[in-house]
């Protein structure tokens, strides 16, 4: 009985040798004051294992100095408590920390940009890969704050105990930590505080946890009510999300002075993140004023990534969505801008620079309906809707739908990215366009009516919108039915000066205007008119020549037939030549009047 005693208590006496080393921290503490050369203390070090048996090291009074060269009014560490469990298996070649308890006290990491690191106590100099994965964190009363030279990053955390947990906190899932934060990336500063579950999950754990509360930048707030895990690494978000402010100016360091502008916004939906893939579903937004809802969705397979969108808008403005995506101020109005030429350097660019490169990498879904729109530069235009896919480098935007002056234009668009250079194809129909709706400002007696019909199909090849746009080639028709012109318009483009001097002393009036057409092929930039006719009550003129696009001049040489003999008739034609809108006009000898394909007899 006495042997059993004995080698009972010698058993005890070893664990507590091997578990509990009284020598051990002090052994430990002077070797790394050795090696790191600043002082390491430890009250009390004790190993054992785990209730899953997983190996757990418990160090009490740790206090370990800054190294020289990082912020030395402040320790690295200096807390009541750190329990590190270890895990048996090895991850991507590094220990793995798989949960650790830091309790009363501060840790501060630091950084430098070449690679040093102020936590490498048994080899400071090394600026090698990491050692250590740390799977997840039980903060207690802790702070920790992380300072990266190399990204310009600088973080301060707090976490603390939660005096009551908040009212609409799901009782399975307690929310028992306060965490705030401060700091600034990159020059812009950002602050927050969030409620948690006992335990933070960084990476390779699957394990969520809840979190509630909100970050802030100058001038916006984001908030969030849901659950995350693994946060650093295959980050998974479930969680209610808003985002309000007046002002995305503060983002300067990262998209440059894009958001200027300041203008009053707001945004909620829920946010769901798994691997790389992120969605927006049920989500409303306001951004000056324009109303956005819909679901959103990003994802990243490989190389390749996926953009999802289906919008729907009640009211849009197109400065807004502008604004949105970064862009500024909007388009300046004048189509001078959209067909000024390229300088020789910027076409020189293009032919080397693939701009359609991030595209073929990019597969997209996206859908946008908005019942009314607003665009400064277009105010005929109405709602718009459209429906865009590219899959594998093949764009196709199909029920595509403007509505503009009463009328709307549909038609398909399709872009094949997979050649080089990439080939693409366009169809646009318009009917019902009211045309009278560009002279709103004008009295009824002096601006030209109708309902306008077109057809544009065109072809081109490029690799990025330049090259597209010049080597644009295909047909035009245009069509005018059921309207009214001013009768002096109609007596100076007849060149009657009988029917003039009526004008002038009687004033004008609405001429009837049964039909007017063209048709034109595109090409090498410009637009050949073959056919144009304007069949009035009293006139019908023909006429053909070019437009320009690229510099938006125009020659065109116009004969008009009087269907009835008048006083003062000039047997001539109109020669237009020059800068649109306004190009000049003379008089040069008759030609012979066209057929004038597209009105019959002056009807349509």
């Amino acid at each position: 009985m006495l042997a059993r005693i004995a080698l009972g208590a010698a058993l005890v006496f070893l664990v507590t040798l091997v578990t509990h080393p009284w020598w051990l921290a002090r052994l430990l503490g002077d070797s790394l004051s050795k090696t790191s050369g600043r002082e390491v203390h430890f009250d009390s070090v004790r190993v054992g294992l785990s209730m899953s048996l997983s190996p757990v090291v418990v160090m009490h009074g740790v206090r370990i100095a800054n190294a020289p060269w990082a912020d030395t009014r402040r320790p690295f560490a200096a807390v009541e408590e750190a329990a590190f469990q270890f895990a048996w298996r090895r991850f991507e070649n590094r220990w793995v920390v798989s949960h650790l308890v830091l309790r009363d006290g501060e840790v501060n990491l630091a950084l430098q940009a070449d690679g040093l690191r102020n936590w490498r106590l048994r080899d400071p100099e090394d600026r090698g890969p990491g050692h250590y994965w740390f799977f997840a964190l039980e903060p207690h009363r802790a702070s920790l704050s992380f300072v990266n030279a190399g990204i310009d990053l600088a973080l301060n955390t707090s976490a603390s105990d939660l005096a009551a947990a908040p009212a609409n906190a799901a009782p399975a899932e307690p929310l028992v930590n306060r965490v705030d934060f401060d700091g600034a990336f990159r020059g812009l500063a950002f602050k927050g505080s969030v409620a948690t579950g006992a335990v933070l999950t960084f990476m390779e754990t699957d394990r969520w946890f809840p979190v509630q509360g909100g970050a802030e930048i100058e001038g916006a707030k984001l908030t969030l009510d849901g659950r995350a895990a693994d946060i650093f690494r295959a980050t998974q978000i479930d969680a209610g999300v808003a985002v309000d402010g007046s002002s995305l100016a503060a983002l300067h360091p990262f998209v440059g002075r894009r958001y200027v502008e300041p203008r009053v916004f707001h945004g909620e939906g829920r946010l769901h993140a798994d691997a790389g893939r992120y969605a927006l579903s049920g989500a409303q937004a306001r951004i000056g004023g324009t109303d956005l809802a819909g679901d959103l969705g990003w994802s990243r397979n490989g190389e390749r990534r996926a953009v999802s969108a289906d919008l729907h808008s009640d009211s849009t403005d197109l400065a807004d969505l502008l604004w949105l995506a970064g862009r500024g101020t909007p388009l300046n109005a004048k189509v001078t801008a959209v067909v000024a030429p390229t300088s020789a350097a910027s076409a020189a660019h293009g032919a080397d620079h693939d701009a359609f490169a991030a595209a073929r990498d990019l597969d997209a879904d996206v859908r946008f309906d908005a019942r009314r729109i607003h665009v400064a530069a277009a105010p005929v235009l109405q709602s718009l809707k459209a429906k865009a896919l590219l899959a594998d480098g093949a764009l196709s935007v199909s029920a595509f739908d403007a509505g503009w002056a009463g009328g709307h234009s549909t038609g398909t668009l399709a872009l094949d990215l997979r050649q080089h250079p990439a080939r693409g194809e366009a169809l646009v129909e318009t009917q019902g366009v009211r045309v009278e709706s560009f002279f709103a400002k004008q009295d009824e007696k002096h601006r030209v009516t109708g309902a306008l019909r077109s057809r544009v199909a065109l072809k081109a090849s490029g690799d990025n919108v330049e090259a597209l746009r010049a080597s644009a080639a295909g047909t035009v028709t245009v069509s005018l039915s059921d309207g009214t012109l001013p009768s002096m318009l109609d007596a100076l483009m007849g060149l009657e000066g009988g029917k003039v001097m009526r004008s002038l002393l009687s004033g004008t009036e609405a001429l009837p205007l049964p039909c007017a057409a063209a048709t034109a092929d595109v090409g090498q930039g410009k637009l050949h008119i073959r056919s144009l006719v304007i069949a009035s009550a009293n006139t019908r003129t023909t006429g053909a020549g070019t437009i320009d696009l690229r510099d938006a001049t125009i020659e065109l040489a116009l004969t008009p037939e009087p269907r009835r003999p008048g006083l003062f008739e000039l047997n001539k034609s109109i020669h237009l030549s020059g800068k649109l809108p306004k190009p000049q006009r003379s008089l040069i000898d008759r030609l012979t009047p066209l057929a004038g394909a597209g009105c019959a007899e002056g009807k349509p």
